[in-house]
């Protein structure tokens, strides 16, 4: 029997037995345990299960007020009350043994639901936007409420989301927070942004003097200049390599290497291509070629391995007064990316000293030089825009951070197509995933969004089609006109009827187009989950299985191209014989011709 049957009878069964329950309380404890622990058959519990659903479920997850933890209490042993009268699931544990797991969790459940300490990331946020005077029930206020908490400073939305996050990390047996795991996850704040056009970034990117000299160094190797066996210039050369550049070097050249002036410049240059080593001769790379060629893809993509290069030093832990900060540059960045705005050096020198263990003055001076030294070494490549007392990124450094973040964290942002924003949204929970939606939507016309959801949902498959019209549905009203042209579309129409229909009852379409859209939902859970969950989620849709019986009795005329593999798959694993068998007797009809 599924959740709502089960409800449907306890209902009976409370009128006499339990009159001050309210029976939503209990189809919300079913609900809950069902879509959290994995457990969807509503009359079969084990020991454990109610000390996890009420003491770790409901406060992280569940916005219930503390003062009801009696209304609560009350409703689940009700519950277990009526399983008792002959309902109880097979393989469940005895009533009386989770009757006094009940009683052991009753006293703490007040005291739990109160505990912030518990809550998730979407709880928490709702609890802060409530003790902000935000009305919970007016999901317009909250919105306005998250959009404010998204454009707050990145320190301010941390402390607040930490405890959730850290609750999360231990869960998943993950490690304690460093700045660089910033990198991970600022997805969930990231600020909306506006593109800078492409080939404006790329005069940007060959106006960057760090890049510019070693380009001019590459030219002037030419075909070839001998090294020595560390992969540096002779020392006659060297010299002559700096006076190219325009560079001078009072002091006799003893290595290449101990310039600083001609090692970064020859250093970046091999890193990004645009010289490469054969054997004890260094000569041009095939990267300088499509730099000068003026193509400004080329320009970008070697643009990006030097940013890359410079990103990534921390990695190497080398030694030096920059060896303190490299580690936590990929968090830096992050900051000023979130800030979108100038930040204080003071601000970022307290972030990295915040990751060393306490010290001395020396040690202070010492990430004050390597800040120094990696935000000049950022500002020569042009991605960070330096001031006497504070530093920001500019258009080139938010294009390069952005694509950093964005392929360490599959949330694609809102300049993404619709196609990869539904792929990106499968991973994430309901909460997260409508934020990015609203920032993608933010940046589009409403005749936009519609076009590109519905192209994705016409060439995806069927999970596509059902996160696209999902998406509509925060468009509203304003999406209804834009649908029109399509609903003709044989993938498309009974989706844009079913849509229209959940809107307005009076427009709600024949059965024929709602088995259509269950045969297509089926289809997407088959494909996601395999036949037990998609089985699960069609049982869940249905009052009991005698309408189930009679509803799979007439897929068979269903003209789905996965007509018969959802047939099949009720056929096998529907746990109800009745069921079973009507399923595998319209998979029979649809397979016969004519």
């Amino acid at each position: 029997m599924g959740i709502e049957s089960l409800v449907d009878d306890f209902v009976v069964w409370a009128h006499a037995n339990a009159p001050d329950v309210d029976p939503a309380d209990v189809d919300l404890l079913l609900r809950v345990r069902a879509d959290h622990l994995g457990a969807p058959d509503p009359a079969r519990w084990h020991a454990g299960q109610l000390r996890e659903l009420l003491l770790d479920v409901y406060p992280r997850q569940i916005s219930v007020d503390p003062s009801a933890a009696g209304e609560i209490l009350a409703a689940a042993d009700a519950f277990l009350r009526y399983l008792a009268a002959g309902r109880i699931g097979r393989e469940s544990a005895p009533v009386e043994k989770l009757r006094e797991e009940l009683a052991e969790v009753g006293p703490q459940l007040a005291d739990a639901l109160a505990d912030r300490g518990r809550y998730g990331l979407a709880k928490t946020l709702v609890a802060t936007a409530v003790d902000e005077g935000v009305d919970a029930t007016d999901p317009e206020a909250l919105d306005r409420w998250l959009r404010d908490f998204n454009n707050r400073p990145l320190a301010e939305r941390v402390a607040i989301t930490e405890p959730a996050m850290a609750r999360m990390r231990a869960e998943d047996g993950l490690i304690p927070l460093n700045p660089d795991d910033l990198v991970d996850r600022v997805s969930l704040f990231l600020p909306p942004i506006h593109p800078t056009p492409f080939a404006e970034l790329a005069r940007a990117a060959r106006r960057a003097p760090a890049l510019a000299t070693a380009v001019r160094l590459a030219r002037w190797v030419g075909d070839g200049r001998p090294v020595t066996r560390t992969g540096v210039l002779r020392p006659a050369d060297a010299a002559a390599a700096l006076r190219e550049l325009g560079l001078a070097h009072r002091r006799q050249l003893g290595s290449a290497r101990a310039v600083p002036e001609l090692q970064r410049p020859w250093a970046l240059a091999l890193t990004t291509g645009l010289l490469e080593l054969d054997g004890c001769r260094a000569r041009q790379g095939p990267a300088l070629a499509r730099w000068l060629s003026g193509d400004d893809h080329a320009a970008l993509e070697t643009w990006a391995r030097a940013f890359d290069a410079a990103v990534d030093m921390g990695s190497e832990r080398g030694k030096g007064r920059p060896a303190l900060v490299d580690g936590s540059l990929p968090g830096l960045l992050i900051i000023l990316y979130a800030a979108q705005e100038p930040v204080p050096v003071v601000e970022l020198w307290e972030a990295v000293a915040e990751r060393q263990p306490p010290g001395s003055r020396d040690r202070d001076i010492l990430i004050a030089d390597g800040l120094d030294a990696v935000l000049e070494r950022l500002a020569g490549l042009g991605a960070v825009r330096l001031t006497e007392d504070s530093a920001d990124l500019t258009d080139l450094g938010v294009w390069a951070l952005r694509q950093r973040v964005l392929d360490a964290d599959p949330l694609v942002g809102e300049h993404a197509d619709a196609a990869d924003m539904i792929e990106a949204n499968f991973a994430y929970d309901e909460v997260d995933a409508e934020g990015q939606w609203r920032a993608w939507l933010a940046v589009r016309t409403p005749e936009q969004a519609v076009r590109e959801l519905m192209e994705a949902g016409r060439s995806g498959g069927p999970g596509i089609r059902q996160m696209a019209f999902e998406v509509l549905t925060l468009l509203g009203a304003d999406a209804e006109p834009l649908l029109e042209p399509y609903k003709q579309d044989g993938v498309l129409g009974p989706y844009i009827a079913m849509w229209l229909g959940l809107r307005d009852s009076a427009r709600m379409p024949e059965e024929s187009v709602l088995h259509w859209v269950v045969v297509d939902t089926c289809a997407a859970l088959l494909e996601a989950g395999g036949p037990e969950e998609m089985v699960e989620g069609f049982s869940e849709g249905m009052l009991g299985e005698s309408s189930q019986a009679e509803f799979v009795g007439r897929l068979w005329q269903v003209e789905h191209p996965s007509t018969v593999p959802v047939l099949d798959a009720i056929g096998r694993h529907h746990p109800d014989p009745t069921v079973a068998k009507a399923a595998r007797k319209a998979a029979f009809r649809a397979r016969s011709p004519g």
